[in-house]
């Protein structure tokens, strides 16, 4: 349900972005600065890997609850507990020992979780149909440029100075309760918001619909799939043969057609063909990376690399949109809830199948081909399955 009466969604829009980059900003900075922290101890992988998964266990259960907090007391609350978080996880990673790094990277989750829920549902709740495709096309866009830019400046600032980061990231936490919020606590029950029906009755109804049903399993999939794209990628071009260099060309061309598509999809935004679009993004990113297996040399990679991103790179913005305009108005909160649970349990799972796979009996261009024609398959399952559904007597 759009914001009407005194808040003037625009205003609110920048407001709210401001909140949702900056401390997804903090927090993504304060996730590198530990994981450099642990490399330089000698931590092990699986060890990282188990903090990780923990973390996203815990926030994924938390995602529903945060929703609900929403649903009572609006965007402000979360932005301040999640500043709050982020403050206190900077302070503790100028700490050099493990238990206050652990508790560091809790609160970091902690702080992207609480920040998602407050931006998504703040912005998707402002605007309707063709604006909210907009808008949610720039955060994704700016996400994107965000991954290619942080780890360059944390990496050279963490091997000069690595107490500085964290300071200026405390810092950050500090002022970011006092920007004007975009939509105050007075303002949102002004509004008169619906009451949230109860979980299960949310999750029956997300069940029970085809299209919250894609728009949700389709941009958890390929969130996953995309974050282990910076093990993947990597680990392929070595079987290819490629230098240091080119591998680093394959990732910044993953990322910056990322970038192009969450572009263009803020430029040209279409409520009317959600579905239809999100289909097709699924196709053109399943046929791309389907090729990884038969990819010989630099240039047969980087096309599947950048045309797989692109297609993939579709699907974040176009999903939160699908979920927004097909769930009803008393449970798109805990069917967004759902959809960045599964974002967190999903990345768990792929990170561990692509662990079991690629270390076991499978190469990685295998995996990914692997893992495309999965993509397909259900893609052209779902589309054909529609179809038939249209066809038979009621």
């Amino acid at each position: 349900m759009a914001f009407m009466g005194s808040i003037q969604p625009q205003k609110a829009f920048r407001r709210l972005f401001a909140h949702w980059y900056l401390l997804c900003l903090a927090a993504r900075c304060l996730q590198l600065i530990l994981i450099f922290h642990a490399v330089a101890q000698s931590v092990s992988a699986a060890w990282m890997g188990a903090v990780m998964a923990v973390s996203a266990t815990v926030c994924a259960v938390l995602t529903v609850f945060a929703g609900r907090l929403f649903n009572r007391l609006g965007p402000a609350p979360l932005n301040r507990c999640a500043a709050l978080c982020c403050g206190a996880a900077a302070l503790l990673a100028t700490r050099n020992e493990i238990l206050p790094a652990l508790a560091a990277w809790m609160l970091t989750a902690m702080t992207l979780m609480l920040a998602s829920t407050a931006g998504y549902r703040g912005i998707g709740s402002l605007f309707d149909a063709t604006e909210r495709v907009s808008s949610f096309s720039r955060m994704s866009l700016m996400s994107n440029i965000n991954e290619i830019l942080i780890p360059i400046v944390i990496s050279a600032a963490f091997a000069r100075m690595p107490w500085l980061p964290p300071c200026v990231i405390f810092g950050v936490c500090l002022l970011i309760p006092f920007l004007p919020a975009g939509i105050t606590r007075a303002e949102f029950q002004a509004q008169g918001q619906v009451e949230s029906r109860a979980l299960m009755v949310n999750l029956r109804r997300f069940f029970c619909s085809g299209a919250l049903l894609a728009g949700v399993t389709a941009g958890a999939g390929i969130h996953a799939l995309l974050c282990v794209y910076d093990v993947l990628i990597p680990t392929a071009s070595a079987g290819l043969g490629l230098t240091t260099t080119q591998i680093g060309m394959l990732l910044s061309a993953s990322a910056l057609s990322q970038v192009a598509a969450s572009w263009l999809l803020s430029m040209r935004p279409n409520h009317r063909t959600l579905l239809g679009q999100l289909r097709n993004a699924l196709l053109l990113g399943g046929v791309a990376l389907s090729g990884a297996v038969f990819a010989d040399g630099f240039f047969s990679f980087l096309a599947v690399v950048a045309v797989s991103g692109f297609g993939f790179g579709l699907i974040q913005p176009l999903s939160m949109s699908t979920i927004f305009q097909f769930a009803p108005a008393d449970s798109v909160g805990d069917i967004v809830g759902l959809r960045l649970m599964l974002n967190n349990l999903s990345r768990i799972l792929m990170s561990l199948l692509m662990a079991a796979a690629v270390g076991g009996f499978m190469t990685s261009p295998a995996f990914l081909t692997m893992a495309a024609m999965i993509v397909l398959v259900l893609t052209l399952g779902t589309t054909v399955w529609q179809m038939v559904r249209r066809k038979m007597p009621a």
